[in-house]
């Protein structure tokens, strides 16, 4: 159990240390823990991290303590811990009490910043898979752009083919019809022909007149005249 606290305290110093490199936090600040140190460090949890806005008053908290007169001054005390308190209780931990800021016990300390800790582990996960979702998201709108642009790029084409595809039929339309009237111009020329040759073989068909006969029409005629 101990090794165990011993672990989860050097987890908690790493920790805050890696985040706040400038703020010195040891062991010995768990272990045996002061109210200044514990109030600054829950106030860099709040501002760095949760989002508050709090200031810290100057002066010795255990003085103000003593003096109720001077409860005016403890504002930003209350503030914090009303704060870091609505905090930790969404985080299911509901045993910090006004007092722990003022005398801190190492108990509380450890298990408030094993709390915030482990907030941070989760906020940093999530920070990390929002960072990958939104690259993911911008991927997506970037392909959609260029799908949309391939698509409008392609819907011209298909309007060119389609405008093309007309006139191909209007010129084979018209293609039809003047290979129909050279048809009909041709079989108006054979019928033509065929006729003519009719003629002239029905003309070279008739026998002819010989000269005799001709002769003597010619002689009846003479005859008849006088």
């Amino acid at each position: 159990m101990e090794r165990a606290c011993d672990e989860e305290t050097l987890r908690i110093v790493n920790c805050v240390n890696s985040c706040w490199p400038e703020f010195t936090f040891t062991h010995g600040d768990i272990r045996k823990p002061t109210g200044d140190k514990f109030r600054e460090l829950l106030l860099r949890f709040l501002t760095g991290f949760l989002g508050g806005n709090y200031q810290l008053p100057n002066g010795n908290m255990a003085e103000f303590s003593k003096n109720p007169e001077m409860f005016q001054h403890l504002e930003g005390n209350i503030g914090l811990y009303m704060g870091i308190n609505s905090m930790l209780k969404r985080l299911k931990y509901q045993n910090l009490f006004y007092s722990d800021l003022i005398h801190p016990t190492p108990g509380v300390v450890r298990e408030v910043l094993s709390v915030l800790v482990n907030f941070l582990a989760y906020y940093e996960e999530q920070e990390g898979l929002k960072e990958q979702i939104e690259g993911e998201v911008q991927e997506l709108k970037m392909a959609r752009i260029q799908g949309e642009k391939r698509l409008s790029e392609e819907m011209r084409y298909l309007d060119k083919c389609k405008q093309l595809a007309e006139e191909k039929k209007i010129q084979d339309s018209e293609l039809r019809h003047l290979v129909l009237t050279l048809q009909e111009k041709n079989r108006n020329k054979e019928g033509s022909i065929k006729k003519t040759g009719r003629r002239c073989n029905k003309y070279h068909k008739t026998p002819a007149k010989s000269p005799t006969t001709d002769r003597a029409i010619f002689n009846y005629i003479e005859s008849a005249s006088k």
